[in-house]
């Protein structure tokens, strides 16, 4: 079989040989049976004959082998290339001859994993400042809209809601998985004596194409909204005993799909002013939390799983339908990891932020240790078992079921036993990214690229020898876990610009 999937037919064919027999050479017998002299000869020119011809059938077969092998081995990379392009965070193909595409303005970061309906969507905290009666100019953040290739500004959108004089106030957009719009949310910090609280001024959908807000949303503080696939989650607190309820509606027009009102509290537990509700979209499945349970549900809104628990917490999805329960609260109590299966574990352990995981060791779930100094904990997922723990500091990725770190020397290990595979020290490197076919070591001084097989240096390029049109670049640690942005690498400039760096 060819490796393009088309059969193959191998023919064998009579080649004319000269063969020595007993010391006397041979002449093949032509194809018609003439040439030769008599029976003895005869049967010796058919003894060379057939011991050519099985000679040939051999051959053919090993080449045969060999063609079948290489498909075989041609589909299994076509098939990683696949599985691999499909993921958040993969780079375009980088070479030495690194060039700054462009940069944002300082303290202004991109929204998302790349371009939502062909837009570079960024947030600028400071872009511009007011001035109330009788107090002191803050900064009021804006959404900007640019051109992913060139960095040009397309459009620029300040979120509608009125803002406390004085307070200093954020705003957290994130992709709403439509293609099309973001979900952005302006808030500020409200204090009252010695308690500080976020208090949310507005939260709205914004069309990535033009700035457009195409519709703002109600609610206060005690509603939480999510992105989610088919539709915007809305979850309210719990009140009056009940437990939260939750709402799927259309993104734009905002009809109800559906509403479900979960049910109330059952581990006896009195509530308190303080209780929040969380939502998450992992997968198909929807996860709503409040401190002390949680719940999931399918994409229809059924209620599949349901915990509760005697202390205050919150929960966070980990991959592959696991959840990870962390307490807090002044007599914190162990940890839960709730595998896909349904049975619970304990665990100190926190969400790790992995750089870039191509989904290849889905039965492994990487935690950060509770201490903040062991580092990784791999668990599998079938059990809860801990498989190994390694002292990686930063933000690791998974590829090819290679776990690879960076705390100045580079680590690859096999994802489920720990075994190290490859190791480069020296490197400097704190962060890392990937094109899927070399690993990206990123230092304050250098990009460095690996060889993913073995880990021997490819290339290095100083961050100064970067092309660039005006400004430094300086590495900036991870960029909220990721290194990449749009198949760019991130790098940062040093008032706190994001800088996209390729090779084309």
């Amino acid at each position: 079989m060819r490796a393009d999937g088309q059969r193959q037919t191998v023919q064998l064919e009579e080649v004319e040989l000269d063969i020595e027999v007993d010391g006397a050479t041979v002449a093949r017998a032509g194809a018609d049976g003439s040439g030769g002299d008599d029976g003895a000869e005869s049967g010796a020119r058919r003894r060379g004959r057939g011991r050519a011809l099985v000679a040939g059938g051999v051959a053919a077969a090993v080449i045969l082998a060999l063609v079948v092998g290489q498909g075989v081995l041609d589909r299994q990379e076509r098939e990683r290339r696949a599985r691999v392009a499909e993921t958040p965070g993969l780079l375009y193909p980088l070479g030495p001859e690194l060039r700054e595409l462009w940069r944002t303005e300082a303290t202004e970061m991109l929204v998302g994993t790349g371009p939502i309906a062909g837009v570079a969507v960024s947030v600028q905290d400071d872009a511009f400042s007011v001035r109330s009666d009788d107090g002191p100019a803050v900064a009021v953040p804006e959404l900007v809209g640019r051109d992913p290739g060139t960095g040009v500004v397309l459009w620029r959108q300040q979120l509608p809601g009125e803002t406390e004089p004085g307070a200093q106030s954020w705003l957290g957009c994130a992709d709403a998985l439509d293609d099309r719009h973001v979900l952005c949310s302006r808030s500020h910090v409200h204090q009252d004596g010695d308690i500080w609280e976020s208090v949310t001024d507005s939260t709205a959908v914004v069309d990535s194409r033009d700035g457009t807000v195409v519709r703002q949303l109600d609610g206060d503080t005690a509603t939480s909204w999510t992105p989610a696939p088919g539709g915007l989650l809305r979850a309210d607190e719990a009140s009056d005993g009940t437990g939260p309820t939750v709402t799927l509606a259309d993104l734009v027009t905002g009809a109800t799909l559906w509403r479900r009102e979960l049910p109330a509290r059952s581990s006896g537990r009195d509530s308190d002013d303080s209780d929040y509700v969380t939502a998450f979209a992992t997968g198909d499945s929807l996860l709503v939390g409040t401190p002390d349970e949680l719940w999931v549900l399918d994409a229809a809104g059924t209620v599949t799983h349901h915990e509760t628990f005697d202390d205050d917490g919150w929960a966070m999805p980990v991959g592959s339908g696991a959840i990870l329960r962390m307490s807090s609260g002044d007599q914190p109590g162990p940890g839960a990891l709730l595998l896909p299966g349904g049975a619970t574990v304990e665990t100190d352990s926190y969400p790790a932020t992995i750089a870039f995981d191509d989904g290849s060791v889905p039965d492994v779930a990487l935690l950060s240790a509770a201490d903040g100094i062991s580092g990784l904990e791999a668990r599998d997922l079938r059990d809860g078992r801990v498989l190994w723990t390694g002292r990686s500091q930063n933000v690791p990725l998974v590829l090819d079921g290679t776990v690879i770190d960076a705390s100045g020397t580079v680590t690859a290990r096999d994802a489920r036993t720990g075994d190290a595979l490859w190791t480069v020290p020296d490197t400097s490197a704190t962060s890392l990214a990937t094109d899927g076919d070399q690993v990206l070591a990123i230092s304050s001084e250098a990009v460095i690229a690996l060889d993913l097989a073995d880990g021997h240096e490819l290339w290095r390029t100083a961050l100064k020898d970067i092309d660039r049109p005006e400004g430094d670049v300086v590495q900036i640690g991870s960029y909220y876990g990721a290194t990449s942005w749009g198949g760019r690498l991130v790098l940062g400039g040093p008032s706190g610009e994001t800088v996209l760096v390729g090779s084309d």
